[in-house]
């Protein structure tokens, strides 16, 4: 069915959260790619073509496979791109969205609620509620 689509391999959920976890620290950080020098959030969306980025993604450690079409949406700077011609509803598509840059410290007690709200949820679910 088309749609969209995140492939998913349950013995390499370990190595996609570390994956995540160093693209957005990349971006969130500006680190810089290609000859240019440029933010990694400027220089995905520079890439002049789809398989440009799927090289480009590819390269950071995100894999999508061939068929499936990109599209990149920026909450930052409110900007979205599509590479070809607009994606069909009968296609299937993988939508990469780059969040924007955190700018506040959260507080203390949201910290503690959060890791409370992780423990009950690892509890209640990958522990079948024992």
């Amino acid at each position: 069915m088309p749609g969209p689509k995140k492939p998913y391999y349950q013995a390499k959920v370990g190595q996609a959260i570390q994956t995540n976890y160093k693209f957005l620290a990349d971006l969130w950080e500006g680190k810089p790619r290609g000859t240019p020098g440029q933010p990694l959030r400027d220089y995905l969306f520079t890439r002049p073509t789809e398989a440009a980025i799927r090289t480009a993604l590819a390269a950071e450690g995100i894999e999508v496979p061939g068929p499936i079409r990109i599209m990149l949406v920026d909450i930052e700077h409110a900007r979205t791109k599509v590479y070809g011609d607009p994606i069909k509803p009968t296609e299937d598509w993988y939508l990469l969205i780059l969040p924007p840059v955190p700018r506040r410290e959260p507080e203390e007690i949201y910290k503690e609620m959060q890791a409370w709200r992780g423990a009950y949820y690892h509890a209640s679910n990958d522990g079948y509620g024992m």
